[in-house]
């Protein structure tokens, strides 16, 4: 059996992925989801982004961002968990980010220590 990595290399991993979702229901999970954004900056230059993406009326796949720094804080009826980076990013470049890139470049950070740390889809 080959590793993930070995998979991911041969363009396997990303056929994975895809087909363990159906794009259309989840498409339409989110379809009444609406943003809000806030971005808060101190006297100090500190400047902290807050997202929240949420159906207004309620329902389920809500969650919140708040990104730090080169830290992103996530919370949400999906998962918790902390990604940080080696140098600084914004919520716009993140949101530049694909799936790809994620599931090989970020470190994820789930609640609880005995988790595996690496972002799976």
């Amino acid at each position: 059996m080959r590793t993930r990595r070995q998979r991911h290399q041969k363009g396997e991993r990303k056929k994975e992925v895809t087909d363990r979702y159906d794009s259309e229901k989840v498409k339409d999970g989110f379809k009444d989801h609406v943003p809000q954004y806030q971005r808060l900056e101190g006297e100090d230059g500190l400047v902290i982004e807050h997202l929240i993406h949420k159906n207004p009326k309620g329902g389920f796949y809500w969650a919140h961002y708040v990104r730090v720094g080169s830290t992103l804080f996530v919370r949400g009826d999906m998962y918790e968990a902390t990604y940080s980076w080696s140098g600084p990013v914004d919520m716009a470049w993140i949101a530049g980010c694909d799936l790809g890139y994620f599931q090989g470049k970020v470190k994820a950070i789930p609640v609880g220590s005995d988790v595996d740390w690496r972002f799976d889809a």
